[in-house]
């Protein structure tokens, strides 16, 4: 038991947390669009990408304190979006811009 909560203590839960929720408030409020597949997908995306990005984004904009968490709450809200948008970037770079809105 001691070893799992060491390997979860190494987990940024200030980071996670926030994403987690920022990322259900926003299954919840479009839970029609949303199979349970689907929404657990878009969870975990917004969470990795929470995750990934949010230290890299505080420390890029120079911001402090709880800063980290506000950043995270909104990745989670809006990580899976992201990810579509990269991967639709990805395979047609210029459909992707004329189709910016």
């Amino acid at each position: 038991m001691g070893q799992i909560a060491e390997w979860l203590a190494q987990f940024k839960t200030a980071t996670i947390l926030p994403a987690v929720v920022g990322g259900a408030i926003a299954i919840l409020l479009e839970k029609s669009r949303h199979t349970w597949g689907t929404a657990l997908i878009a969870l975990l995306s917004g969470v990795f990408v929470a995750y990934v990005a949010t230290d890299s984004i505080v420390e890029y904009l120079g911001w402090e304190g709880n800063a980290s968490s506000t950043v995270a709450a909104v990745l989670g809200i809006t990580g899976r979006n992201l990810i579509m948008w990269i991967l639709v970037a990805s395979r047609d770079p210029l459909k992707a811009w004329k189709n910016r809105k």
